[in-house]
């Protein structure tokens, strides 16, 4: 069972949905933001964690990633 963390642009938020879902029915975690993060908590503190304690890092890529900062 693998530790996954996503990444995406908020444009690709249902693809990475998708990728979320598919990962939690076959048995594995994941971590995606909108799942994750809950009101009040230090985002970047939870990120940076959530990336630490990560077996697989998925990076989804699309033209509205690679365009943004941050």
């Amino acid at each position: 069972m693998a530790n996954a963390f996503i990444s995406y642009a908020k444009e690709d938020v249902s693809e990475a949905r998708g990728i979320y879902e598919y990962l939690f029915q076959h048995g594995h975690k994941a971590w995606m933001d909108e799942k994750k993060l809950l009101p009040g908590q230090k985002w970047e503190k939870e990120i940076r964690k959530a990336i630490r304690n990560a077996d697989v890092f998925i990076a989804c890529l699309s033209t509205h990633s690679i365009n943004k900062r941050g």
